[in-house]
């Protein structure tokens, strides 16, 4: 479409890139939103087993050996 209006080489492509990101922007930002709390559900819970094991590793113990 983009050669039809004179667009050659790498003004072609860079056009393409250009419009095809704005695209996807829009049509994917629900999907990305969606992506994105997932991740950090999974990042957050990590964290919590991480400190967890570090609160375990540091508790007192019953009596030194």
């Amino acid at each position: 479409m983009l050669a039809l209006f004179g667009a050659r080489g790498f003004l072609l492509l860079l056009l393409a890139l250009l419009i095809s990101g704005v695209v996807s922007y829009v049509l994917l930002s629900a999907q990305r939103d969606r992506m994105s709390a997932v991740v950090t559900r999974g990042v957050r819970s990590q964290r919590e087993k991480f400190e967890k094991s570090v609160a375990k590793e540091d508790a007192p113990r019953g009596r030194a050996e």
